[in-house]
């Protein structure tokens, strides 16, 4: 039981308050590790094997608090955890976060629609281009369509920047042609 540890050992440390007796950490063949507990016995020959591998009693002193430290980190780690779980749950945290996947699920679901839709209005604005120049020309002379247009074209920025005589002349306009070719006219004097 001598070799017992002979190039095996991962870490030891005191686990008594009295450093009487130490834990020993050591690989096995199959790769896994094991935990060794034994009393310090300067006559055992399972301590000297210890020893041995470098474990002097200044080195297990030294790797103790350096075990120490790692659990009260550990420890320190999981109470933060801890508080910090119960804060968000005090305050809602957790009924937020799930409202705003959800909300941004509802979004990313709308998006899609909007997209739908937009790709459904491109669709038909090509498909009815010519549709309006005909309707242009096929309303071209009636006054109902041509009132509508006179208010739409005198409610243009550049046209309510225009002198009162182009304004004037948008107005008496008999037909849809003749408004739109008075709206080209003020169009290139704007620019």
């Amino acid at each position: 039981m001598a070799s017992l540890f002979s190039g095996k050992v991962v870490n030891a440390y005191y686990i008594s308050e009295d450093y009487n007796t130490i834990e020993v950490i050591y690989t096995e063949d199959d790769g896994n590790n094991y935990s060794f507990i034994l009393e310090v016995d300067e006559e055992s020959p399972v301590y000297q094997d210890l020893v041995s591998e470098g474990y002097t009693p200044e080195k297990l002193i030294n790797t103790t608090a350096e075990n120490k430290r790692a659990q009260a980190a550990e420890f320190n780690q999981l109470v933060h955890t801890v508080a910090r779980n119960m804060a968000e749950e005090m305050i809602g945290l957790g009924e937020l976060q799930k409202k705003k996947e959800n909300i941004s699920q509802e979004l990313s679901s709308k998006e899609k629609d909007l997209l739908s839709l937009d790709q459904e209005v491109r669709a038909a604005r090509n498909t009815s281009g010519s549709v309006t120049f005909e309707s242009i020309l096929e309303n071209n002379s009636q006054k109902d369509e041509v009132f509508k247009f006179k208010l739409w074209a005198l409610d243009l920025d550049f046209v309510k920047n225009s002198t009162k005589e182009d304004k004037s002349k948008l107005r008496k306009s008999k037909t849809i042609i003749e408004g739109l070719a008075i709206l080209a006219d003020l169009l290139e004097k704007d620019s």
